[in-house]
């Protein structure tokens, strides 16, 4: 599975808790007990301040889990007798590979949660595309299956990997909820992403490592690097029980349109062309802050050929869950008549993409009006006409007469 960026993930609203954060004389903070026990909650979302957002509330109905797995245990800092505020890590097999000692830029921690992720969920990417290393490299977990805003309780201090997924897979199926993300500026995917989705939308996460307990964060210029750099070098208390706030990217989900045609008598003379105007309308809430939805619009033209009398199909993919579909039959042959139908306009059908991944369906039906019209080789040409907003539509047989017509 791949995935392309529209825009730039926002990190979890968290503090990263970081090493050799050392107690200075004159600070008034109290030094940190890896005695007590942390929790962690994890809330998606976080949009927009309305919290009436579509896509606030949206997410609420995608059903996300949070997996934990631990990366690392900690032990206090002491040196030459005496205990400093902060911590170390001690990395945990298999993590020992991963560079989390000292102070880390925003850039490096990212790029160790995705190297946590890899092991952890035994995936790498390639050429854009996620490479399963096979269900039996999955890590165990510490905390699994957790639905969001769920308060995970009884944590040792320690680094954390979080994974945000779907809950209608488990765990280990990691083929199911792992895809490939990359920046909107990248030509191909480069990291590992995890979704999970509503009716309407697939939500993307990054995984993240989150080290408990933690601190806020300082804002502004931190040694000149804008607050850059993640530490808890800072006179700020020890917060034992964290939060943290995902905002994934969302996409549209999409499903399929299938115009079907019965020709009920065929007129054996030659060919005959059906020829179907499709428009297709939606609001997109998955640019901006989802508050305010963009108008989103389909149209197009197509047409269905017959030789003999039977039922044919045309398949129009990718629509966007929630489009309202609007298919109008603008020629019937001109030896063909639709099949009338009581209070419903023959030449329009309606239907709305209800459901991702499934394909809705409008029909007709025609018959033989008894006129033989002759001329064949009819060839059909369509043009959009953008300031008229309509098709326009011409068809020429092969002794250059207008085809449209008896």
């Amino acid at each position: 599975m791949k995935r392309k960026w529209i825009r730039v993930l926002t990190p979890l609203a968290v503090a990263f808790s970081m090493v050799l954060a050392l107690s200075f004389p004159g600070r008034a903070a109290e030094l940190v007990d890896l005695n007590q026990k942390c929790s962690l909650t994890v809330t998606p979302g976080n949009y927009a301040a309305d919290t009436d957002s579509y896509l606030e509330q949206d997410i609420q109905t995608a059903n996300i889990v949070i997996d934990l797995y631990q990366v690392a245990t900690v032990k206090a800092n002491t040196a030459n007798g005496y205990t400093y505020d902060g911590y170390q890590y001690e990395l945990l097999d298999p993590y020992k590979g991963l560079q989390v000692d000292g102070e880390m830029t925003n850039a490096i921690w990212r790029e160790q949660s995705q190297a946590a992720a890899g092991i952890a969920l035994g995936v790498t990417i390639k050429d854009g595309n996620v490479v399963f290393d096979g269900a039996g490299t999955v890590q165990p977990a510490v905390r699994e299956g957790i639905a969001v805003k769920t308060k995970i309780e009884n944590l040792e201090p320690g680094l954390y990997l979080l994974i945000a997924r779907r809950n209608d897979v488990g765990r280990m199926d990691v083929e199911q909820y792992v895809t490939a993300i990359g920046e909107a500026e990248e030509q191909t995917a480069t990291r590992i992403g995890t979704i999970a989705h509503s009716t309407e939308y697939v939500y993307t996460f990054a995984p993240e490592l989150i080290s408990l307990p933690t601190k806020a964060p300082i804002l502004g210029d931190v040694d000149g690097t804008q607050g850059d750099i993640i530490n808890t070098a800072n006179p700020g208390e020890w917060i034992y029980d964290a939060t943290a706030v995902l905002k994934p990217q969302a996409d549209p989900r999409y499903g399929s349109l299938q115009i079907t045609k019965s020709l009920l008598e065929y007129e054996n003379s030659g060919p005959t062309t059906f020829v179907f105007e499709v428009v297709a309308t939606w609001k997109d809430y998955s640019h901006g802050d989802g508050t305010l939805g963009t108008d989103g619009e389909y149209r197009d033209v197509v047409s269905i050929d017959f030789t003999k009398a039977g039922t044919s199909h045309v398949l129009i993919e990718k629509l966007p869950v929630g489009a309202k579909v609007t298919v109008t039959e603008i020629y019937s042959g001109s030896s063909y008549e639709p099949v009338e139908e009581q209070d419903r306009d023959p030449f329009v059908r309606e239907t709305v993409i209800g459901r991702a991944e499934e394909t809705f369906e409008v029909s007709f039906s025609n018959r033989y009006n008894g006129r033989n019209t002759g001329g064949h080789g009819i060839t059909n040409h369509f043009r959009y006409e953008a300031e008229g907003g309509s098709w326009i539509w011409t068809s020429t047989r092969a002794d250059g007469t207008d085809g449209r017509t008896p």
